[in-house]
C-alpha cells in the first residue's frame, strides 16, 4: 500500500459475495488499521466496496504509519486474514 492508497479487502463465502444478512455477521479485526467494514447497517463514507468488504480510503491509507498490518475477517467461527504492508513514503526530489 502506498501513500494516498487506499483498499478493499472482500471476503467471498462458498465463493461467491455475501448478502447483506451475511455480511453482517463477519466481524474484522483491523489490528490498528483505520478503515471501515461494509456491511448492510453500515457502510463509510465513500466506501465503494461491496458487502462483506473492509475498505480503506486514500485519506485513511495517508493516516496509516509504514509497517505491516494484518487484517482478520471472522465468519461464523471461520478467520481468514490478510496481510499487507504500508510502505514509507519516498522522500522528494528537488529539480534545479
Amino acid at each position: 500500500m502506498v501513500n494516498g492508497g487506499g483498499g478493499v479487502w472482500i471476503v467471498y463465502i462458498n465463493g461467491q459475495l455475501p448478502t447483506a444478512d451475511q455480511a453482517a455477521q463477519i466481524v474484522w479485526n483491523s489490528g490498528g488499521l483505520t478503515g471501515g467494514e461494509n456491511t448492510a447497517t453500515q457502510r463509510p463514507l465513500g466506501a465503494a466496496g461491496p458487502y462483506g468488504s473492509w475498505v480503506i480510503d486514500s485519506n485513511g491509507a495517508a493516516l496509516t504509519a509504514p509497517g505491516t498490518y494484518t487484517l482478520t475477517a471472522t465468519y461464523m467461527g471461520v478467520s481468514a486474514s490478510y496481510t499487507f504492508t504500508r510502505l514509507p513514503n519516498s522522500p522528494a526530489t528537488v529539480m534545479p
